[in-house]
């Protein structure tokens, strides 16, 4: 099935400085279907989460609709977040938590990711972070 949806998701998915991605809609137009088919063709990993049937993570994310749906407030700590992640997530310092899957190299002072993002790699941090990417593998 073809979407011109799908276009819009693969330009969203090449954005440099995408936000998180929430897809509003009427009922039953098949929002569920296109974005797990686009997960499923798009990236090698992907987390799906129907926050209605599960109503403990459904309290940690609060959607403001505003006219740009740019307001979304998580409700949760990193280490709240961290619990629930699998082992493909891995906590860097106070305040970031990173995808090893996304990981592209790893020096003793930054992490960089596939799209090219550098992320400060607080001191000490190397050595953990080197054995969870070892590890996934």
């Amino acid at each position: 099935m073809r979407r011109k949806i799908m276009e819009c998701l693969k330009k969203w998915q090449t954005a440099k400085n995408r936000l998180p991605l929430l897809l509003y809609g009427a009922r039953q137009v098949g929002k569920t279907y296109i974005l797990r088919e686009f997960g499923r063709s798009c990236f090698e990993n992907t987390v799906y989460v129907n926050f209605e049937e599960d109503k403990a993570l459904a309290g940690y994310l609060e959607v403001k609709l505003t006219p740009a749906y740019d307001d979304v407030v998580v409700k949760m700590t990193l280490n709240e977040l961290e619990k629930i992640l699998d082992e493909r997530f891995y906590r860097v310092g106070r305040s970031v938590i990173v995808n090893l899957n996304e990981v592209s190299r790893v020096t003793r002072t930054e992490i960089k990711l596939l799209d090219g993002t550098s992320i400060h790699l607080p001191r000490g941090a190397y050595d953990g972070v080197n054995r969870a990417i070892i590890n996934m593998r």
